[in-house]
């Protein structure tokens, strides 16, 4: 422990500071928090966490065993390198649907504000329902055939118009570029590849049956956009449950109880981490997942 006052903290002359455990470089305490908050450790089905973020976190395992890795997976589930992304903040859209027929676009935004543009789970959701409707192909690119107002030439090529000028805080279209699609595939495929690696490589289990979604992204991110981005393996087996700021919660947790910081520790050394980068088995994962497998023109091209 550290006196909070030693590290530059106001918080009290005699208060202190207790850092949990770090297991690697990218792979960080909060990790080890999110664990702590789940109780995966202790769980006998193999379970997948997945802390999104610009580091994707994941850990597959149960209290036999533990495997860990971080991807690199962009800032684009934070709204980040994202035309219209935002933080999960007031007026940002967290979800929305499209209507096949008339491709009219009806959303879902913080507090209930106008819309000024997309969080993570408002990205997942708007591009899942491009997919749906048919306008986002297997391969990321816009089907040009569609005849309508809200598909145009934008600066970064085609773009679909979620909200119109009209009824928008910016008093500007919101809209999805060809390159926000392109950010999310990289996104997706490198959280995807990184979950798939561990599965295979923890023996014995054959198809998932639980994964855990922490993150402020992840906890408000529909199941099913998820799936049908293809964010992680497992869909058609799994439980899919957010489970909010399991890392806060954990924090809390070892602040209140110093059993738990022995806990956090063991689980820590419990870890087996891998390095992502130097796999040629990730590389490929990683390039085979960047498809769509939910598009409508995927099985007779793929």
């Amino acid at each position: 422990d550290h006196k909070a006052r030693d590290l530059g903290l106001k918080i009290g002359d005699s208060a202190y500071v207790h850092l949990l455990p770090l297991k690697a470089g990218f792979v960080g305490s909060d990790t080890i928090a999110c664990i702590l908050a789940t109780g995966l450790h202790r769980r006998k089905i193999p379970t997948l966490l997945i802390d999104l973020g610009t580091n994707g976190e994941i850990v597959f395992g149960n209290k036999h065993r533990m495997l860990w890795c971080s991807t690199a997976a962009g800032p684009a589930f934070e709204g980040g390198h994202i035309r219209w992304g935002m933080r999960a903040s007031a007026g940002a859209i967290e979800r929305l649907k499209i209507d096949p027929e008339t491709l009219d676009v009806t959303w879902e935004t913080i507090h209930h504000e106008r819309p000024s543009g997309l969080c993570g789970s408002g990205i997942i959701s708007a591009i899942a329902e491009l997919i749906r409707v048919g306008i986002v192909l297997g391969r990321g690119n816009f089907d040009e055939a569609f005849q309508t107002p809200r598909l145009r030439d934008g600066e970064d090529g085609l773009e679909f118009v979620l909200v119109w000028a009209s009824d928008a805080a910016t008093k500007q279209d919101i809209v999805i570029t060809q390159k926000d699609v392109a950010e999310l595939q990289m996104a997706k495929s490198a959280v995807n590849a990184g979950a798939t690696l561990l599965m295979e490589e923890f023996e014995g289990e054959e198809a998932v049956k639980s994964i855990l979604l922490a993150g402020a992204g992840g906890n408000y991110v529909d199941p099913q956009d998820a799936c049908t981005i293809d964010l992680f393996p497992g869909c058609l087996t799994a439980k899919i449950v957010g489970v909010g700021n399991a890392a806060g919660h954990g924090s809390c947790l070892a602040l209140l109880d110093q059993n738990k910081r022995r806990e956090a520790e063991r689980i820590a050394a419990k870890m087996e981490y891998r390095e992502l980068a130097a796999t040629t088995r990730f590389q490929e994962l990683f390039v085979s997942g960047m498809f769509f497998t939910s598009a409508r023109d995927f099985e007779d091209e793929f």
